[in-house]
């Protein structure tokens, strides 16, 4: 039986000065390998460095994974291609 998926809220001001509290949960699993996904269906502002987490997290799962769940916010998916990311960062498929 495989372990259930743990999500992270993501916060409605994703950006550097909240990043360092999401980065620390992201390390905590990836080092004790325990199957993460994000919930950014609340986020209302982002800035590149909390994009550069997602798309650090999406290396670090491999491309199969998703690392977004299935509705991310309209300011997640707008910055990730405003940025030309959003390739680089899968979602869970409805």
């Amino acid at each position: 039986m495989s372990e259930p998926q743990i999500s992270i809220t993501l916060p409605s001001q994703f950006n550097v000065r909240t990043v360092e509290e999401i980065h620390s949960q992201v390390h905590d699993l990836v080092t004790s390998d325990k199957p993460f996904i994000f919930d950014g269906s609340e986020v209302e502002r982002v800035d590149t460095a909390a994009l550069q987490l997602l798309v650090m997290c999406q290396i670090h799962l491999g491309a199969e994974d998703p690392v977004l769940a299935a509705q991310p916010s309209d300011c997640i998916q707008l910055a990730l291609a405003d940025l030309g990311l959003a390739p680089h960062v899968r979602k869970v498929e409805k």
